[in-house]
């Protein structure tokens, strides 16, 4: 299992899936059923991101069972939050966001507050994503308020999400002190890079320019090389990005990142229309800017 973890890191998929498969097998031989109950959960999330969706629904269904079994709430508790993935891929919102609330209250029951920053994240993101944007905003301030109380040094999680979601309903100055705080603290990393991607983008929109850094330069920080690479777990990350990049670009007056977000973002919209509405307003106020420019 541990070289399985290994090929994980590597981004080496098959030889990981083929591993961890063993892996679980052995641990099943040796009764050890909470190695085997790891090596089913990792293995259940690989088989998602494989498209194997059927494998991966069985492989979660048995880790599942084993910690219920065995009434291992911490271990459900992850098993259930990994099985989210596969839910997500599939595009089936009401049952990941049934497994995260599910998990909610398992680590509320275990005194877990690491565990339900998570799952509290993982949902508050999932409802951002699908516009559902006041009980995103209500999870994403639990989220933030566990991790100020409970996380020993400062990380950009829950920020982050948190200025996601002020500013898409328009309440920059909260946004705007959320992204300064994350870029004197703990700047996500380039490696990160849907959550570094969308912090570059929220920083050039809200930026005017005094805090030293030039919003062209912010803009230029993420280009369409890097958009196309990825990786982006989700569609929905990188329809994100390019939602942040669209916006930071109309307010700067770069027309050309911005008509090549918007262009980047149709031919995602058809499988993931949750989002269509958002960049319909972008594509008006870049008309408006556009036409407000030919009048100059």
């Amino acid at each position: 299992m541990a070289e399985g973890r290994t090929r994980l890191r590597r981004g080496e998929v098959a030889e990981a899936i083929a591993l961890l498969s063993e892996g679980a097998s052995l641990a099943e031989s040796a009764g050890d059923e909470e190695s085997r109950i790891i090596a089913l959960v990792l293995l259940s999330t690989e088989l998602a991101h494989a498209c194997r969706f059927a494998e991966a629904e069985r492989q979660a269904e048995e880790a599942i069972a084993l910690c219920e079994r065995a009434e291992d709430l911490p271990h459900l508790c992850v098993a259930i939050m990994n099985r989210v993935v596969l839910w997500a891929l599939k595009k089936e919102l009401p049952r990941a966001t049934a497994d995260l609330r599910r998990a909610i209250a398992l680590a509320r029951e275990i005194g877990n507050p690491w565990l339900e920053r998570v799952a509290t994240y993982n949902v508050a993101e999932l409802l951002y994503w699908s516009d559902q944007q006041d009980e995103a905003l209500s999870l994403a301030r639990r989220a933030h308020t566990l991790e100020q109380r409970f996380v020993d040094r400062p990380v950009p999680e829950c920020s982050l999400l948190l200025a996601r979601i002020l500013a898409a309903r328009g309440d920059l100055g909260e946004a705007r002190r959320l992204v300064a705080w994350i870029a004197a603290t703990c700047p996500p990393e380039p490696s990160a890079k849907a959550a570094h991607g969308c912090y570059l983008m929220l920083r050039c929109l809200l930026s005017d320019g005094g805090d030293g850094v030039a919003p062209r330069d912010l803009l230029g920080g993420l280009d369409e090389a890097e958009l196309e690479a990825g990786p982006f777990q989700f569609a929905d990350e990188l329809l994100e990005v390019l939602y942040w990049r669209g916006r930071a670009a109309i307010r700067h007056g770069a027309v050309e990142v911005a008509v090549a977000s918007l262009s980047r973002a149709r031919a995602l919209l058809s499988e993931h229309p949750a989002w269509r509405s958002r960049f319909d307003g972008l594509a008006l106020r870049l008309g408006a800017s556009q036409a407000a420019a030919s009048r100059c």
